[in-house]
């Protein structure tokens, strides 16, 4: 009884480091491929914004002045 209760002591712990590994990899990969899709859509974000600004933003913004005086 008591060889058996070491046995799964001895086990569980091994189990926990392997999911602790492979969830701290995810979490640094998932890290870093968020940083790299961040810098990498931020300026993509930017210009689309701009060009919503340049294009039908003027407009909205004329109308929202309008609406407001």
């Amino acid at each position: 009884m008591e060889k058996v209760g070491g046995g799964s002591r001895s086990h569980v712990p091994r189990h926990s480091n392997m999911a602790a590994h492979t969830l701290a990899k995810l979490a640094w990969s998932g890290l870093i491929i968020e940083i790299v899709f961040g810098w990498m859509l931020v300026p993509l974000f930017f210009m689309i914004l701009c060009r919503f600004s340049i294009g039908s933003g003027s407009d909205l913004i004329k109308k929202l002045s309008l609406k407001r005086y």
